[in-house]
C-alpha cells in the first residue's frame, strides 16, 4: 500500500513539474511574442517619426537653396538626423535639356547640362504609400516655369516596392527680362532679352548616408552663357522647353517687338557635401 501512494505521490509531483515547465515554457514565448511586437511596434514609430522629420529637413532644403543659389559664395547648412533610412547623394543622376523655338522652328542646338539628385529612401514596413504613389510636396511636376514667385526647388513622394523616398531636384525658370533699343549703325531696332535660371547640384561622388549629420549646401559660381540671338517680329512666340530626366515641359513667352531675341542663360552650380 505504501509502495503505491508513494508512486502515485511521485507520479503526482511529476505531473506537477511538467505542468510548471510546460506554464513556464508558454509564459517564457508570450513574453518573447509580446516584447517582438513591442519593439517593432517601437521600431516603426520611430520609422515613422524619422520620415515626418526629414520631410521638415527636405523643406528646409528648398528655403536653403533659394537663400544661396545666386549669391556666389554663400552656404547654409540644414541637419538631418536619419536612422532607419538613408540618404543618397546621387551625382549628375538628373539630365537637364533645354530647346527654344521661334513659333516652332529650333533656334540653335539643344542646351545641356546634368544635375545631381538628393535622395532620402525608407523600407515601406515604416512608410508605405503603395507602389507607384507619386505626391509633390515642395513645387510640382513642372520643369520650367515663368513665374518669379516660383521656387526652383522640386521634391516628391515616390512609392516603390519595398521602399518609400523622398526625391528632391532643381527645376528651370525662363522669363522676358527686358526690352532693349539699340542703335547700330545709324538703325536702331530692339532687343529682346530672355534669362533661363538654371541650378546644378553639384555632389563630389555618389554616396549613401545614415547617422546625425549637417548636409551643407554652397553656391561655387554663377555663369552666364548667352547662347542663341535671332531675328524676330511683333507677334512670334518663342518657346523654352525644359527636359529634366524622364520629365518636360514648355513655356510660351510673346515677343512683342520687331527685332532680334537674346537667350542668356545664367547657370548656378551649388555644392552639396556632408
Amino acid at each position: 500500500m505504501n509502495k503505491t501512494r508513494t508512486l502515485k505521490n511521485c507520479r503526482g509531483a511529476v505531473s506537477y513539474a511538467i505542468s510548471a515547465i510546460i506554464i513556464a515554457g508558454v509564459t517564457i514565448v508570450l513574453v518573447v511574442v509580446a516584447l517582438t511586437y513591442a519593439y517593432q511596434t517601437i521600431e516603426q514609430q520611430q520609422g515613422a517619426s524619422e520620415y515626418k522629420v526629414i520631410k521638415n529637413s527636405f523643406l528646409a532644403l528648398n528655403d536653403a537653396l533659394a537663400s544661396v543659389a545666386w549669391k556666389s559664395g554663400s552656404s547654409r547648412s540644414i541637419r538631418f538626423s536619419v536612422n532607419q533610412g538613408e540618404l543618397w547623394l546621387l551625382k549628375n543622376d538628373y539630365p537637364i535639356t533645354v530647346n527654344v523655338t521661334i513659333n516652332n522652328n529650333p533656334i540653335g542646338t539643344p542646351f545641356q547640362t546634368q544635375s545631381g539628385v538628393i535622395k532620402y529612401s525608407i523600407g515601406s514596413k515604416y512608410v508605405n504609400f503603395g507602389e507607384n504613389y507619386t505626391e509633390y510636396f515642395i513645387g510640382n511636376n513642372i520643369t520650367v516655369t515663368n513665374s518669379s514667385t516660383v521656387g526652383f526647388g522640386r521634391a516628391y513622394i515616390q512609392g516603390v516596392s519595398g521602399h518609400t523616398n523622398i526625391i528632391f531636384y532643381p527645376a528651370v525658370r525662363a522669363m522676358k527680362t527686358s526690352v532693349i533699343q539699340v542703335k547700330e549703325e545709324g538703325e536702331s531696332y530692339n532687343v529682346t532679352y530672355i534669362d533661363v535660371w538654371l541650378i546644378k547640384l553639384d555632389m563630389k561622388s555618389t554616396s549613401i548616408f545614415r547617422g546625425e549629420f549637417d548636409l551643407k549646401i554652397q553656391c561655387m559660381n554663377i555663369t552666364t552663357l548667352q547662347t542663341f540671338d535671332s531675328v524676330v517680329s511683333e507677334g512670334d512666340i518663342c518657346t523654352i522647353s525644359v527636359q529634366i530626366g524622364d520629365m518636360e515641359s514648355t513655356v510660351n513667352i510673346p515677343i512683342n517687338h520687331n527685332g532680334r531675341v537674346v537667350i542668356n542663360f545664367i547657370i548656378s552650380t551649388v555644392r552639396i557635401e556632408i
